[in-house]
């Protein structure tokens, strides 16, 4: 079977709910994203000026209401390396950090779950409540943990077995 980054995106997916996460947006390869997070451009030339993670997910959290995962996915792990970079970059903005934690807030009639965000947005950036997971295929299933400047950072790797 070819399999593509579609496939780890949904793999990835299946494990997020299965831990307890809510997944609210999903951008598959290529398509259009549900979830924009805007940021400062670098240069005067065209670029892309936002960020379109590959899946977003929150889960309840007693302190804040509830936590915010931001995923990006990826067919082999050698091509994670570029969203690395783009995940530091994201965790190094508290602008984009605070908006993505600001589109995942409860509100009056909304979802049960989401994030109190008056309580969070006078936080220092480093308490916020965002975790960020990375996502590929791999030889075996595995799990790792680690750390994206000062956020958790969960990587999942998805044998042949588990993308079918």
């Amino acid at each position: 079977m070819n399999y593509t980054e579609e496939h780890v995106t949904r793999a990835a997916s299946r494990r997020l709910v299965i831990e307890g996460w809510e997944v609210v947006a999903v951008h598959p390869p290529d398509g259009q994203g549900p979830f924009v997070i805007p940021k400062p451009p670098i240069t005067r030339r065209i670029e892309r000026s936002s960020y379109h993670p590959d899946i977003v997910a929150i889960r309840p959290s007693s302190n804040f209401g509830a936590e915010v995962m931001i995923m990006e996915c990826k067919l082999r792990e050698t091509d994670l390396e570029l969203d690395v970079v783009k995940l530091q970059k994201l965790a190094q903005s508290r602008f984009a950090l605070l908006f993505s934690l600001y589109r995942c807030q409860k509100f009056g009639g909304g979802p049960e779950v989401g994030v109190n965000f008056e309580k969070v947005s006078s936080l220092p950036t480093d308490k916020l409540p965002v975790r960020f997971g990375l996502a590929a295929m791999a030889e075996i299933d595995q799990v790792l943990h680690s750390n994206i400047e000062q956020f958790s950072c969960t990587t999942y790797f998805f044998s042949e077995h588990s993308l079918q």
